[in-house]
């Protein structure tokens, strides 16, 4: 940075200024620094990654990258009023997270930034994998700066509650397939589960793999997708639920076509509008190209993570019974 007196001329009167820049401060999209009498706001992504690199200080030979030049002050700025907005738990590198998690990160001793996973489920993937202002900038998208009082998230906020008891809870030294159920204490006052579920295979191989690949650990989404969380006082209670014995067609115009369980075996017939069921849940194959998916085992209705984006839930074979039951278009 040069040590003279910048040059003011051109440049409009921007007030007091906001605090000197820091080198070891971290700034964010929009952060306003002085030096020198001159005041210089980050510019957005993906400009604004360097704004934390020394090589790109403001005023230095590779500032414009980074800084845009907004005025020049005097004085400085009065303390802005604290920021509304409660920071959540503070970003852990060792946690898993989901779509629409929030997380803060600190800035400096009186700052600290929200960041939110991206709703998009392939997206959020990234969310475990990267840190929020990584210079990939997946997954994470800063929101707003907070108040500093970080309060604990709720695990739970998120999640579906399933209904019912829970499902046997997990035992490292039992041996799981595909589609497997199993809980994990999460909390004691109230006491609640998490769900998980089996992957199908290839992945389902890590089921069976110890305390390693247990569901919620560090290695666990390889092998578990995390379902819900469900109400661990509920007792289990016996049923007389009759299984689906039936048969379940559509109406293809006029002709009755029918609708044959999901299948590994079958993936190469299925393409646009090929419906299958899931015990006595319809779901149709979407149009091109997402009907792509419906060819792999990985997008397996209700198991896989992602099967919505290759099936719709069209609805159910709504009786048990011998007899055929149609189901409409």
């Amino acid at each position: 940075m040069s040590s003279t007196t910048p040059d003011h001329s051109g440049l409009p009167d921007a007030g007091g200024c906001p605090n000197e820049y820091d080198p070891s401060a971290m700034y964010v999209e929009g952060d306003s620094v002085a030096v020198g009498g001159i005041v210089l706001k980050c510019r957005s992504w993906p400009n604004s990654l360097y704004c934390n690199l020394v090589a790109f200080e403001p005023l230095g030979q590779y500032s414009e990258m980074a800084w845009t030049k907004v005025g020049y002050c005097s004085g400085t700025i009065a303390p802005s009023p604290p920021s509304n907005v409660t920071c959540p738990e503070e970003y852990k590198a060792a946690s898993q997270y989901r779509a629409n998690d929030k997380v803060s990160v600190l800035l400096d001793a009186d700052r600290a930034a929200v960041y939110q996973c991206s709703a998009d489920s392939h997206f959020a993937e990234f969310c475990s994998l990267f840190e929020p202002g990584h210079w990939s900038n997946l997954g994470w998208s800063f929101i707003s700066e907070c108040n500093g009082t970080i309060v604990p998230t709720d695990p739970f906020t998120n999640l579906e509650e399933i209904v019912g008891a829970c499902p046997s809870v997990y035992d490292s030294s039992e041996k799981y397939e595909a589609k497997d159920f199993v809980s994990v204490a999460a909390s004691g006052a109230p006491e609640r589960s998490f769900v998980y579920q089996c992957k199908p295979w290839p992945y389902g191989a890590y089921c069976s793999s110890g305390e390693n690949f247990a569901p919620g650990s560090n290695n666990g989404e390889l092998g578990w997708t995390l379902k819900g969380w469900c109400d661990a006082t509920v007792t289990t209670t016996t049923t007389t639920t009759t299984p689906w014995v039936g048969t379940c067609e559509w109406l293809n115009g006029t002709t009755p076509v029918t609708i044959n369980s999901w299948s590994a075996s079958a993936l190469s017939t299925y393409s646009a509008g090929t419906r299958v069921r899931v015990a006595d849940k319809v779901y149709k194959c979407k149009e091109w190209p997402f009907y792509l998916w419906c060819r792999s085992s990985a997008y397996e209705p209700e198991t896989s993570q992602y099967w919505g984006d290759a099936w719709s839930y069209t609805g159910k074979c709504t009786a048990v019974a011998t007899t055929t039951t149609t189901v409409a278009p």
